[in-house]
């Protein structure tokens, strides 16, 4: 790898990795798995991106990552069903828990708790809403965007944004953060 693809590569990544960790967090249940499938999908990336002419790698787009994100998610998924399935058959079972990470920047004992509030409000959403509002709001998508990351219609995302912002109001709405 030359100095120029290293520096390239890491302001690319220093710009996006936070939210595409973000977004790989909604896709796993455990920390771990999303860093995971952040550096499977980064290097399939740099592998399938990074041949261009003259051997000059630009980074992606970053709709493009989400989607290599999603694709190595649904990977780890299919592995783990796999893994699951002989474990129940040899009677070996695995217990992992979801080690809290900090989406919003909280820093005082209330904002913690409003966070953690929201946090579970959004991990209430069906998947396909979920998705799509982290990508709008953390990810920095347009519709057009998240519809490609997601392979859906743009009104389609559009209208998912829409539902998952009327369900976290109905969620929150007892609790009014």
């Amino acid at each position: 790898m030359n100095d120029d693809l290293s520096s390239e590569w890491k302001e690319w990544f220093r710009i996006n990795g936070t939210k595409l960790l973000l977004f790989a967090r909604t896709q796993t249940n455990i920390e771990a798995d999303a860093q995971d499938i952040l550096q499977d999908a980064m290097l399939r990336l740099l592998k399938s991106y990074g041949s261009g002419e003259n051997d000059k790698w630009e980074p992606p787009p970053l709709p493009l990552a989400y989607t290599a994100l999603r694709h190595a998610a649904i990977d780890l998924a299919r592995k783990n069903t796999r893994r699951t399935r002989r474990e129940q058959n040899s009677d070996y079972l695995v217990s992992a828990h979801d080690p809290a990470g900090d989406w919003f920047g909280t820093s005082t004992l209330e904002e913690k708790e409003k966070s953690s509030a929201l946090k579970q409000a959004i991990g209430q959403l069906p998947g396909n809403f979920r998705d799509v509002l982290v990508l709008k709001i953390w990810g920095d998508l347009t519709f057009s965007q998240i519809a490609s990351t997601l392979e859906i219609p743009a009104n389609t995302a559009a209208s998912r944004y829409r539902y998952a912002l009327e369900a976290l109001r109905k969620i929150l709405k007892p609790n009014s953060l």
